[in-house]
């Protein structure tokens, strides 16, 4: 089963093409994607354990509100595009991870394996 509508060169930031059907409008506004960056205060392992709990709760917060998220990381894995980031957002804090909220088509359950395949005890 695909993974959505195929992405739309128009997009605020393209997705990954799995596959899915022809997406058919250009441009619907209740349904542009919105972005923002998750950042770490310092540079410490506390800090970007701090930044992962974070991320946690905005994501489950956002499933709770019926967003569909992406996660963009490429941004921030180039320490100069990092540091072009951070000095766009005008924030004294190393950005961590770029995501995207939006909303997305309803798309079936991927065929999962047994739990028992998978963990040995």
């Amino acid at each position: 089963m695909p993974g959505g509508p195929e992405p739309h060169p128009a997009e605020l930031m393209t997705r990954r093409d799995f596959g899915g059907p022809v997406r058919q409008e250009t441009h619907d506004p209740t349904r542009e994607p919105v972005a923002d960056v998750l950042g770490a205060r310092g540079g410490q392992h506390a800090d970007e354990v701090r930044a992962g709990m974070v991320l946690q709760c905005v994501l489950l917060t956002a499933t709770d509100l019926g967003l569909a998220t992406g996660l963009f990381s490429q941004p921030v894995e180039v320490p100069a595009i990092r540091e072009r980031l951070r000095l766009a957002l005008h924030r004294g804090n190393d950005p961590q991870l770029v995501l995207r909220f939006g909303y997305a088509p309803t798309i079936g359950c991927t065929n999962r394996r047994a739990v028992a395949d998978v963990v040995e005890s």
